[in-house]
């Protein structure tokens, strides 16, 4: 299972971001419940090989909710005095959910202020 990050230049346009993704992924299962409820299977195009694939909608509604309790997760966990405080945020995605978010400060002398020079870790 491979591992990406994203970088964000703040807290806040991280917050937007998972805030975006939570509403995404609630609105997919509204979509992914109905077809569970009928039955049937998810026609999608899998991007590396450009196959098209029937996905079962159930697995898909778990990894929908999965991604989005993570998401969630995360965002509950960070402080609210850095939410508005010049960061920035690297956010680790395993497989198909986010795992941990980072938050670095921007300068050395904001390090030293907090009393460490390791970045935050927010899981």
């Amino acid at each position: 299972m491979s591992t990406d990050y994203i970088v964000f230049r703040s807290v806040g346009e991280f917050t937007r971001f998972v805030e975006s993704m939570v509403k995404g992924l609630t609105e997919a299962e509204s979509v992914i419940k109905g077809a569970v409820s009928r039955g049937d299977f998810i026609n999608a195009i899998d991007v590396e090989s450009m196959v098209n694939v029937a996905l079962d909608p159930r697995d898909l509604l778990n990894i929908i909710r999965e991604a989005k309790d993570s998401y969630q997760r995360i965002l509950r966990s960070i402080p609210g005095e850095l939410k508005d405080a010049e960061l920035v945020v690297v956010l680790e995605i395993m497989g198909n959910k986010p795992v941990k978010a980072y938050i670095i400060p921007l300068s050395l002398r904001q390090a030293a202020e907090t009393g460490s020079s390791r970045p935050a870790s927010v899981s």
